[in-house]
């Protein structure tokens, strides 16, 4: 249960950070129902969107340790320049797979980490 804890209290901080809205199409869910479920460990998301989660946290984090939720909210939403003018939220929920999700976590990262040092 150890993992599963540390899976419910991520999606907690997304949830409380980022909103429903943008955690669900960052799991790339339809509905803002299985966030719930998550959350209480009622049900478990297949590997890909527990990578996703992982993902969102982590980039998430990153961003709110020196700005704050509603900053990271855009970041999520907004198109950036540094990844080609694309949406980092879509980014993440379009990933195919496990590898894909890498790749586009280390641009993601990358693009993160200028907002941050500017």
């Amino acid at each position: 249960m150890g993992e599963l804890g540390g899976f419910q209290a991520d999606v907690e901080y997304l949830l409380q950070t980022l909103g429903p809205r943008i955690t669900a199409v960052g799991c790339g869910v339809t509905h803002t129902k299985p966030l719930g479920q998550w959350r209480r460990g009622e049900a478990v998301p297949d590997a890909l969107t527990r990578q996703r989660v992982d993902v969102l946290v982590n980039v998430t984090r990153l961003i709110c340790d020196t700005y704050t939720g509603a900053v990271a909210a855009a970041f999520w939403r907004g198109a950036n320049p540094e990844l080609d003018d694309q949406s980092a939220l879509l980014l993440v929920a379009d990933a195919p797979d496990g590898a894909a999700l890498r790749r586009v976590r280390a641009d993601i990262m990358s693009a993160a980490e200028v907002l941050v040092c500017v």
